[in-house]
């Protein structure tokens, strides 16, 4: 998979320091479900990253493909392990709830921190969905003050993960806590959806296409669930890598998650906020980080020539670690 000397290759190498990424590890679920029926979920390699690791894994799931679609789905994945007296970098999950999507932002770091990614409880079919965004917030909140009981805690989310954010960045105040950075990728309050209809499944599967950078509109009609997860296959975009159970889960929690945004009321925080706008995908819209100006304390509004499907690639990803390094202690 990642076209290296196999000699060079060691059963404690790290995948991504190989030259991995979102879509070689999806070409590597793909070859192990295909050669040895080893159904592991994409979760699995960003939280396995070696072969003793993942080897492991796959021994403990029993061949149990039921088993690999909910262990591979915890709510907190370590993208990155740092020095424990360290505050980490906590990353949201967007719209689909799964959060290895910040993986390159993580390996684009410089400084040895520990990089959390927040993940769905929806995703698992065995757990309840969120009654709110703020009961969403408490509980991310929760469980990351469980791994680091003291802050400052420095919060990132990509599109609907920056609302949930700043949420968070709310409930920590309010409980005491202090927050050094909110940082957001071309993410926006949830005023700009209040008020319109509750999406259907339709609307999930063209959020799904969206967040793999592709145009609903080039999708064959209907839009159907396998259209569309025929067309991220044949993209070879790592979501196409998803068993089914994955993929019901992800448009759960899209739908879901959408729904809370239509609902949710902000509650202002003081954090201060490093906005990161994606040029390309707002040219002419007027869409800027000033809308959040209610609800946080300074802002830092950076730009980015980038659209929004690509706010946490190759290309922008280290634009944005380094900004995160001004600004995180």
């Amino acid at each position: 998979v990642l076209d290296l000397d196999p000699a060079l290759v060691h059963a404690d190498d790290d995948f991504f320091a190989l030259g991995g990424h979102s879509l070689r590890a999806a070409r590597l679920v793909r070859r192990m479900r295909d050669e040895w029926g080893a159904d592991v979920g994409l979760g699995a390699v960003f939280q396995h990253q070696t072969l003793t690791a993942l080897a492991a894994h796959v021994d403990a799931l029993g061949g149990s493909a039921e088993g690999a679609a909910q262990s591979d789905m915890p709510v907190v994945i370590v993208l990155r392990a740092g020095p424990v007296d360290r505050p980490a970098l906590t990353c949201v999950h967007p719209a689909g709830g799964m959060s290895w999507c910040y993986g390159t932002l993580a390996r684009s770091l410089h400084d040895p921190r520990t990089v959390y990614g927040m993940q769905a409880r929806g995703l698992r079919h065995d757990q309840p969905l969120p009654a709110s965004l703020d009961a969403l917030a408490r509980d991310y909140v929760d469980e990351l003050r469980a791994r680091q009981p003291q802050g400052p805690y420095h919060l990132l989310g990509w599109s609907i993960g920056g609302i949930i954010a700043q949420a968070m960045a709310a409930a920590i105040e309010t409980q005491g806590g202090e927050v050094g950075l909110l940082a957001m990728l071309d993410s926006y309050p949830s005023d700009r959806w209040r008020g319109l209809a509750d999406p259907d499944e339709h609307a999930a599967l063209r959020a799904v296409l969206l967040m793999a950078g592709e145009r609903p509109e080039d999708a064959p009609a209907p839009l159907t669930r396998d259209a569309v997860i025929a067309r991220l296959r044949a993209g070879h975009h790592p979501l196409g890598a998803m068993s089914d159970a994955e993929v019901t889960g992800v448009l759960r929690v899209v739908e879901h998650n959408n729904r809370l945004v239509r609902r949710h009321e902000h509650q202002p925080c003081r954090a201060p906020l490093l906005h990161v706008r994606a040029d390309l995908e707002h040219a002419d819209d007027g869409v800027n980080a000033e809308e959040w100006r209610p609800y946080v304390g300074t802002i830092d509004a950076r730009h980015v020539d980038a659209r929004h499907a690509h706010m946490t690639g190759p290309v922008v990803s280290p634009i944005v670690a380094a900004w995160l390094e001004e600004r995180i202690s």
